[in-house]
């Protein structure tokens, strides 16, 4: 107890010691002889950036920034109060104003003490700290006065100090206009050139005497410093916001952390480092940044313990101090000062980052801002001349909103987007009220009544004015009241929008004024249109036909009223524009009706000349577009972040935009004005209006969405070019005064260091820009802020929009991608606006400059009433001048203030436009009388002020402090640097000119990507992008096509062949009206060739002919529809082999002029090479023959560059042309040498002067411009090398050229499968790969066959279920990584599920599930199956259906009983159904069908007996052994075939690859495994069963079924029917085991007797049949070794061979492999299961698994196959019928019906044919689909090839009257095969190739024309017709 009072009285101790309050001294004295340290408290609130105006004000949306201007005036006056040391400045009167208003009048006091005693400075006074590059020197006094007035009004101070703290450069019109003539003593600032900062600080020059006027001169000086850094403390270590981390300085010895020593050398050492670059012993520290002081008493508590340590130190002077004090100390110092002159543009904060993109950023915001700041002077005048309006509406809200619009961050385009959002709402908000100002005033000018008028129309630049677009009727007529706020009379051409070409214009006098017509054009009504939902959120009611033109004269300060009239419709005809489109001719266009002529090539539309024949100035102009790509900051050198953005202008090259061919003009002509009209591609758009009267041309743009889809951010510039000499010399305003003079490369005070050679010429431009030689002035002024330059002689250039997506790190975090939304569509922003051009004599242009230029700022104001003329005229004044009206201002003086103030005083302000010396006549003294300025009033009183009207002129002047300076006051010569290189400097125009050379090596490039629909992504994430790591490189298709616009449009003679419709069609679908017309033209001009044209590119094995057809029809249909175009080659790059199928009908049948592909045997292509017979004539139709031939090429590689030196994606390491000879890399003669080499190479293997590269890959040209950059110098250096023509190209264009060389061709027939690409690697493992798949496909074919055959029947309905979405399926189904098998398993899976949408009804009958037959029929029910029949003839089938009962009975429709068997479902059989059932539809079965029969079936287990067992209640009897159960016999009895049959299981095991088998060229080992593309077998084995195979014989009437358990994997059931004599074998597989780890692959094996020969037969696309023979090739020595698998090959209607006497035909019901690897025998792959990839690109094991939930096992799959054996020439019959059997098979239908009830009320049987009538035997119906038009389309099919059958491979006809006998025909047009072009017309088109050899040939027989009036079709072997038929 004694210890604890101790620590209590320590306790005790601390607290007080803690709560002592220490005095700090922080008296501010100046101290002579000692460095004084200014401490400058301030805050920067940018008025609106990052967050908007109101959000910084009051604290809100601090995710985004943590800043409350509230909290820091709130905090500041008590911070302030605390110690009358304090002081603080603060700039923003927008807040400043704003928080005063919320103050009570205590505080208002208070805050007024603090201003009166110097503590609080009210610093630069304008409401904002507005820009100095982009606002309008007129718009900057506004809102400065705006400012100023405030604070002389509230507490009689005048700001003595201009801050211009943070705008990115500083002009010399804020120094000597918004500086000295505003009263200011001196201006700060923060950013200049870090090389000009650099110097200043070696040369203590960062303070000076900037002389901003040539002038004005000394007179207008100011004093002016630039900071050391930037506006904040001197370095990290003085931040003392709450959350800052500089140590703060603690004072309290007790503690641990005290530190004074340590803060106070801190200070004194950043305050000498500061001294060593400052003249004089006075710094300034700017203590603060952005929304600093949010707790004034942080900063002001370390200050003061900083002032007092200091001080007590003694090596420095630390005070509180404002700028006042620093520049009166400074002045005090009697220093003499560098002379500063011109302006600190442009400025770079580091060596590529250039702010001046800023001076561009945001166009429509800069354009708006510029229009209002217009329509507010004239507002003012207006108000003026009625009289203010103590209450109601008046200007001060468009002052706000103008005011706060010139903020730094603000029209310099440099905040967040919704911020820029917030600047045009108060805007327009601002608009609204001064409209009813203008409105009042104009009503009370006209009328004392004011029955007033509309006002203005503020998009009337876009053809939107309501109040003109009316129908004038029932007397009525448009007055237009027409204000002119300049000084001077003035004549002008008005346009307006009206509805009505039949229209007049009179003056007030009823005199009828010329006027004119001009058409309003589809394009600017598109504009229109949009720009009016986006900025207004309507649709115009009303669409104007026409623009109104007249001219219109209106007096100085004044209106004149004109006066639209209803005409009648015998109008002069002069009034008319001659509406004329000129392109495309040999002559000169001229347009102009005055004095300029501005003339246009007739050959590509553009500018080529200026002519005045006034003036006699004559001068080549050409204008152009080109687009910068902002660099996006990625680079090679890690420190170079640098992106283009919102502030910074870092382009990444530059190119010309050119346009989508030639530019058609469109020439409007007439009595006042010429306009032309160019659509430069989809988002350009440009109109030049030539005027009699006037000597310039007029040029509006209309730029955007400028286009981002290849990811790249655009800069877009306009260029001037003329034939001047202006070494390097232009001028640029400065904010729309002065001009001054800009030399390229060049810094008047450092020696420029270039390291940006565009973005660093860059300068703002407010008013315009020129240039001059020794004749010639050319000059363009704008209508807005914009940057410009000229960055090569004789041109001027303006950039006019930019699109970005980067942020350039400059603080917005956001790039400046601008969009505009309407409604839910939101697109990249569309900017409208103009400049004006205009070329002088030398000494003459700045009349126009400077007189016009008041024109652009102040146009005429518009407002419009619908009244009776007369009595307007009568009741109101029509004509008024604010002047005396014999008077008006000099012509070189303007108006540019007349306001009527508060109190009833009249602010007014006259500007001399001219500078010294600019114009002989107009740069000297002008006078002003004011009397007859003001002749309608009285002046009483008259006092000169400053500009901002705060003060006294004269009291001002008074005040001035002058300054001394070095030197006399003669700026001393300019020191100019070293030449520039001019390589770095002028863009290399490349020479793409696509020409073919005679007698030179052509090398025709061809741009192309190869689109998988679908491999190792699904079609989705391939075309979206998604799933990217699935792959090596990322693939997105929508990338693709994105970026392929724009880079097309960039160079005409670019050319992009494109191939998958099933991704191009999404991608359309997509893109906006104005994407698709730019689309259509790059189509039309031969730019995009839509090539092949399917909707995938068909696999050529695994495909049926049909599902080809159909897939290729389906792309050509949207092809003609969206185009009208026909693709004219076939281009099947990348499938596995190529048939014969494809070479003849899904090419010259279609109209194909040429087909090429990548992929033949190694073997044949290295012969081929030698022979110089990679390219041939291929006739693939022995039927057809020459008739159906193509010319065919087989690339020398693969569809790829010739070599890994020519590849350019992004990613890829081929090394790029470097063409600057300047840079280190320079390569340009070693890749010309590596193009020409390859080229010879290649034409060494090559017939002809011409070759093809095919310059892409597998989802190339994910950004387009990568390549194209490339191939297009390649073309510009090799053919300025010679040696060699490079051109680009298309598989057309060099069709052509390989056609006009006149060359004969080798001849091909058959086929080119099998293909191996290597030794060991031959692609037939892909021939049977995924099973199930290729079944799956197959039946979901034929039933969109029959589906549509029934949609025809029934007639297609508008909406509701179609066709469609199944067309759409099986189409990309046939892809060649689909059905084939190759893709990985999850997009296998999605291809499935594709299929599945577009059916449903019993997909799983094939192994005994069927829900709608599997019913218990009871009460009076039956089951109603409707059949039908898809083929064109009567048919006689067995169909089999699972039922629950046994004692059921089939009766037709007429009730007569049919006979009919019921077969047990044997236990087998149920666990197959279950499994399948379980797997594909995740269910289980509810019910389970019959398992055992006492009816009809013989069921009967006949095993291991002696005697032999006969299967078949008809002709056709299998014989088994009763010993091992094995088939031993095939006999026919009818046909007497009797031949011994052996049938039986074999497995290959798939070669792992793991042994080395050959070395390539390179010499590395090559490992080859079997996998879903490649059939490598290591080995056969029989399939034995597992004990003796027991036959489960059902027998009935119909049918005989022999089951076979194989093994435990394996299954058989073979079918032989009474009625038929083929063998069905349904086959049951799987799961394949692979517990051994070897992979299998599966074959049955059909053995005979039969002496083959090593001949057999198989099918090409289920269509001609080509003979194979075994280890040979009919075009090449066959070096065998793969003796199996080199002999595969795919099959899809069947195999066959033959000996002397009989054949033997196996059909199947899917795509298979199959051989016959030994005479007299066939095999069948059936299944596969592989556990290596055989390193083809998919990268996953042909492992299929199905899993039942979590239950996975192998695929286990079932199938048919079907077998027949004939005698010699008999089996084609059975093969052609029946194999349309399979294709095509019964449709059923079920429904549980009363059956009596049905067919007495139901339709029981149909022919959609004559009753008695059916198709030829040997003619087959492949389509009949109704069109969405209503037409028709009809495909017939011969089924026979010429010899193989003696009866029906003949001519055959069909009666069209009787195939359509419910229908009337009305007309029928042949077409091609898939029905998008005339079959005359293909014909006729069709070229005949020239052929090695005699040619000789049997006359090819084919059907003739069809008789209209007989409707009969004649079809000749193998031949397809195919018609569009209207009913």
């Amino acid at each position: 107890m004694a210890y604890f009072p101790v620590v209590l009285a320590f306790t005790v101790f601390l607290y007080a010691a803690e709560a002592k309050y220490i005095q700090y001294n922080t008296t501010s004295v100046l101290v002579p002889g000692k460095l004084n340290v200014h401490l400058v408290p301030h805050t920067h609130d940018d008025v609106g950036w990052l967050k908007t105006v109101d959000q910084y004000y009051v604290g809100s949306n601090n995710s985004i920034q943590g800043a409350c201007v509230q909290n820091v005036l709130d905090s500041l006056i008590p911070a302030l109060l605390a110690d009358k040391n304090r002081k603080f400045i603060y700039v923003e009167q927008a807040f400043f104003q704003r928080w005063w208003r919320d103050q009570s009048e205590e505080v208002q006091d208070t805050v007024k003490e603090l201003v009166s005693s110097g503590q609080l400075e009210l610093i630069n006074g304008g409401m904002c700290m507005h820009d100095e590059a982009a606002p309008h020197y007129i718009d900057m006094i506004d809102q400065t006065t705006l400012g100023h007035r405030f604070i002389k009004q509230e507490f009689n101070v005048t700001p003595r100090i201009g801050w211009q703290i943070d705008p990115f450069g500083h002009s010399a019109v804020q120094a000597y206009l918004l500086g000295a003539e505003v009263g200011f003593d001196s201006l700060f600032f923060g950013r200049i050139d870090y090389q000009d900062r650099a110097k200043r600080k070696v040369d203590k020059s960062l303070e000076v005497v900037w002389r901003g006027s040539k002038s004005l001169g000394s007179s207008a000086q100011i004093f002016a410093g630039a900071f050391p850094a930037n506006y904040e403390p001197p370095s990290d270590n003085f931040y003392f916001e709450v959350n800052d981390a500089s140590p703060i300085v603690q004072d309290d010895m007790d503690l641990f952390d005290y530190n004074v020593p340590d803060r106070v050398n801190d200070f004194v050492s950043a305050a000498m480092l500061q001294a060593n670059i400052t003249r004089t012993n006075h710094i300034m520290w700017t203590m603060g940044t952005d929304f600093k002081y949010q707790y004034a008493h942080t900063w002001f508590r370390q200050m003061d313990k900083f002032i007092n340590y200091v001080n007590q130190d003694g090596r420095v002077n630390a005070l509180y101090s404002t700028p006042s004090i620093y520049t009166d100390a400074k002045y005090a110092a009697d220093e003499s000062w560098p002379i500063k002159s011109d302006d600190f543009f442009p400025y770079a904060d580091n060596i590529n980052a250039y702010w001046t993109g800023y001076f561009t950023s945001r166009p429509a915001l800069k354009g708006y801002v510029r229009v209002m700041g217009g329509y507010y002077l004239a507002a003012r005048q207006l108000e003026f001349f009625k009289g203010r309006s103590k209450s109601g509406p008046n200007t001060e809200y468009l002052a706000d909103a103008l005011a706060i619009a010139q903020h730094h961050d603000a029209v310099s385009g440099t905040s967040k987007q919704h911020v820029a959002d917030d600047y045009a709402k108060r805007l327009s908000i601002g608009y609204v009220e001064t409209e009813k100002v203008v409105t009042e005033s104009l009503a009370c000018m006209t009328e004392p009544s004011q029955a007033g008028c509309k006002s203005v129309c503020p998009l009337l630049n876009i053809s939107y004015c309501p109040s003109s677009e009316v129908h004038l009727s029932k007397g009525k007529d448009l007055v237009i009241v027409v204000y002119n706020s300049l000084g001077w009379k003035r004549k002008d051409v008005i346009k307006i929008p009206v509805v009505s070409e039949h229209v007049t214009v009179k003056d007030s006098a009823g005199k009828e004024i010329e006027s004119q017509i001009l058409p309003l054009l589809n394009e600017s009504l598109s504009i229109r249109n949009n720009l009016v939902k986006a900025y207004l959120g309507i649709s115009p009611s009303v669409t104007p036909s026409y623009w109104l033109a007249f001219s219109a004269t209106v007096p100085p300060l004044g209106f004149s009223t004109y006066i639209v009239s209803s005409a009648k419709q015998t109008a002069t005809t002069e009034r008319l524009t001659l509406h004329k489109t000129e392109l495309s001719q040999n002559n000169e266009i001229k347009v102009g009706p005055g004095n300029l002529k501005l003339i246009y090539s007739g050959n590509d539309g553009k500018l080529i000349e200026y002519t005045n024949s006034r003036s006699s100035v004559k001068e080549l102009v050409d204008q152009s577009f080109s687009y910068y790509p902002g660099d996006d900051g990625i680079h090679a050198n890690k420190t170079d972040l640098q992106a283009s953005g919102a502030y910074i202008f870092r382009p990444n090259g530059t190119y010309p935009i050119n346009s989508e061919g030639e530019v058609p003009l469109t020439v409007l002509r007439g009595p006042l004005l010429d306009e032309v009209h160019q659509k430069i591609n989809s988002w350009i758009y440009q109109v030049t209006r030539v005027y009699k009267e006037k000597e310039h041309a007029e040029i509006e743009f209309t730029v955007g969405p400028i286009p981002i889809d290849d990811g790249i951010g655009k800069e877009i510039v306009t260029k001037i070019t003329t034939s001047m000499k202006t070494n390097k010399q232009f001028y640029t305003d400065s904010n729309g005064r002065d001009f001054i003079e800009r030399i390229r490369d060049y810094r008047k005070d450092w020696p420029l260091e270039v390291n940006q050679p565009v973005a660093g010429n860059y300068y703002p431009i407010n008013l315009g820009i020129y240039a001059k030689d020794n004749n010639t002035e050319m000059s363009v002024l704008v209508d807005r802020s914009v940057g410009g330059s000229s960055i090569v002689d004789g041109q001027l250039e303006l950039m006019i929009h930019r699109r970005l997506l980067y942020d350039d790190a400059r603080g917005v975090g956001e790039a400046l991608n601008e969009t505009v939304c309407i409604q839910d569509d939101c697109k990249g922003l569309t900017v409208t606006g103009k400049y004006y051009l205009r070329l002088d004599p030398i000494g003459e242009g700045a009349k126009w400059r400077r007189s016009f230029g008041q024109e652009i700022y102040s146009p005429f104001l518009l407002a419009f009433t619908e009244q009776d003329a007369h009595r307007w005229t009568k009741s109101h004044v029509t004509t008024f001048s604010g002047m005396d009206p014999s008077y008006s201002l000099p012509d070189n003086v303007a108006i540019i203030t007349i306001q009527e103030l508060e109190d009833g005083k009249v602010l007014f302000r006259l500007a001399h436009l001219y500078e010294i010396e600019e114009d002989k006549d107009l740069s000297v003294m002008a006078s002003v009388e004011l009397k007859k300025v003001f002749a309608n009033k009285k002046i009483k009183q008259i006092t000169e002020m400053s500009l901002s009207a705060n003060q006294g002129r004269a009291e001002m002047e008074k005040k001035r402090l002058v300054w001394k300076v070095e030197g006399s006051s003669e700026e001393p010569k300019a020191l100019r640097g070293g030449p520039v290189d001019p390589t770095k400097l002028v863009f290399i125009a490349y020479n793409t000119t696509s020409q073919i050379v005679p007698g030179k090596l052509n090398v025709h490039l061809v741009p192309h990507t190869h689109d998988d629909v679908g491999w190792v992504k699904t079609v989705d994430q391939y075309y979206t992008g998604a799933n990217n790591s699935l792959l090596g490189f990322p693939a997105c298709v929508r990338n693709v096509l994105d970026s392929l616009v724009p880079a097309l449009l960039a160079d005409k003679n670019r050319k992009f062949i494109y191939a998958e419709q099933a991704f191009f069609q999404l991608w359309w679908r997509e893109q906006s009206e104005a994407i698709q017309d730019t689309v259509k033209q790059l189509v039309s001009s031969g730019q995009l060739e839509f090539i092949n044209g399917g909707m995938c590119m068909h696999d050529e094995a695994a495909t049926h002919y049909i599902d080809m057809i159909d897939q290729t029809t389906l792309g050509h249909g949207f092809i003609k529809q969206e185009f009208n175009m026909t693709p004219r080659v076939g281009w099947q790059i990348d499938t596995f082999g190529h048939s014969s199928v494809q070479s003849y009908l899904l090419g010259a049948e279609v109209g194909f002029d040429s087909l090429f592909f990548g992929r033949i045997d190694y073997q044949d292509k290295a012969k081929r090479k030698d022979d110089k017979s990679l390219e041939v004539v291929w006739r693939g139709s022995k039927s057809l023959g020459s008739s159906a031939q193509i010319f065919a090429g087989a690339f020398p590689g693969l569809y790829v560059p010739p070599s890994d030196n020519f590849y350019f994606e992004t990613d890829d390491p081929a090394p790029l042309v470097q063409d600057d000879m300047k840079l280190g890399d320079y390569n340009m003669p070693e890749r010309v040498n590596d193009f020409v080499s390859e080229a010879i190479s290649q034409a060494n293997i090559t017939r002809t002067n011409h070759i093809m590269w095919t310059m892409g890959n597998d989802f190339a040209y994910q950004y387009a411009n990568s390549w194209f950059r490339q191939m297009d110098k390649f073309i510009h250096h090799v053919n300025q090398d010679g040696r060699v023509n490079a051109l680009y190209s298309t598989p057309s264009m060099y069709t052509n050229a390989k056609y006009a060389t006149n060359e004969s061709w080798p001849i091909k027939s058959d086929d080119f499968f099998p293909y191996a690409s290597d030794v060991n690697a031959y692609w037939t493992g892909y021939f049977t790969s995924r099973p199930a798949l290729k079944r799956y496909g197959r039946m979901m074919s034929s039933y969109y066959l029959a589906a549509r055959q029934l949609e025809f029947f029934k007639g297609i309905r508008k909406s509701g279920p179609n066709t469609d979405s199944l067309a759409d399926a099986l189409a990309v189904a046939q892809h060649h990584d689909a059905v084939s098998g190759t893709s990985r398993q999850h997009v296998a899976d999605d291809y499935t599920k594709r299929l599945y949408i577009g059916y449903k009804e019993c997909p799983l009958l094939n192994i005994s599930y069927c829900p709608p037959s599997e019913v218990h029929l009871s009460k009076g029910k039956d089951l109603v199956i409707v059949v039908y029949n898809p083929l064109g003839w009567k048919r006689k089938d067995v169909i089999r259906i699972p039922v629950v009962n046994e004692n059921v009975t089939v009766k037709d429709s007429t009730g007569k009983k049919v006979e009919s068997q019921i077969l047990p479902l044997l236990n087998a059989s149920v666990s197959i159904r279950d499994y399948h059932v379980k797997a594909y539809l995740g269910i289980a079965p509810s019910v389970t069908p019959t398992t055992t029969s006492k009816r009809h079936t013989v069921y009967k287990t006949e095993t291991s007996q002696n005697e032999t067992i006969k299967v078949g209640p008809g002709n056709l009897k299998l014989i088994y052994s009763g010993n091992d159960g094995e088939l031993i016999q095939y006999t026919n009895s009818r046909s007497l075939v009797k031949e011994s049959v052996k049938q039986s299981f074999s497995y290959y095991p798939g070669d792992d690859g793991s042994v080395v088998d050959s070395y390539g060229e390179d010499g590395n080992p090559r490992f080859q495994a079997s996998g879903a593309y490649i059939f490598r077998p290591n080995g056969t084995y029989p399939i034995k069963s597992e004990e003796q195979v027991s036959l489960t014989v059902l027998r009935g009437p119909l049918l005989d079924e022999v089951h076979q358990r194989i093994n435990s994997w394996i299954y058989q059931v073979t079918r032989v029917y009474k009625e038929k004599e083929h063998a069905d074998i349904e086959f049951t597989i799987g799961p394949i085991p692979t517990d051994d780890e070897i992979g299998k692959e599966i074959v049955t094996k059909i053995t005979t007797s039969m002496r083959t020969n090593k001949q057999f037969y198989t099918d090409s696309n289920g269509r001609d049949f080509i003979q194979g023979i075994r280890d040979y090739r009919k075009d090449w020595n066959l070096e065998v070794n793969q003796p199996v698998a080199g002999n595969y090959h795919p099959i899809n209607l069947g195999i066959y061979m033959k000996d002397n006497n009989t054949e033997l035909s196996v059909l199947v019901d899917r795509s298979v492999g199959g051989s016959s690897i030994v005479d007299g025998q066939l095999e069948l792959m059936l299944h596969r299961r592989l556990l290596a990839d055989d390193d083809k690109g998919i990268a996953e094991q042909l492992d299929e698994k199905v899993c039942i939930e979590e239950d996975c096992k192998g695929l286990t799959i079932t199938g048919k196959y079907h077998l027949r054996i004939d005698p010699l020439g008999e089996g084609a019959k059975w093969r052609r019928s029946f194999g349309q059997e399979i294709y095509s098979p019964f449709l059923l239908a079920f429904t549980e019906k009363d059956g009596d009830n049905w067919t007495s009320s139901h339709v029981t049987t149909f022919s959609g044919m004559d009753h008695s009538y059916a198709l030829p035997d040997n003619i087959a119906l492949l389509t009949l689909q109704e069109l969405e038009d209503g037409k028709v389309l009809l495909r017939l099919a011969h089924l026979y090839e010429i010899e193989e059958d003696k009866d029906l491979s003949v001519m055959a006809s069909v009666e069209l009257k009787k195939v359509f006998a419910n229908k009337k025909i009305k007309h029928i047009t042949e077409m091609s095969l898939t029905a998008n072009q005339d079959r005359r017309e293909m014909e006729r088109k069709r070229l005949v190739w020239n052929v090695e050899g005699s040619n000789k040939e049997p006359k090819v027989l084919r059907g003739g024309a069809v008789d209209p009036t007989k409707l009969v079709v004649d079809l000749a072997p193998m031949e397809i017709r195919t018609f569009i038929v209207n009913f």
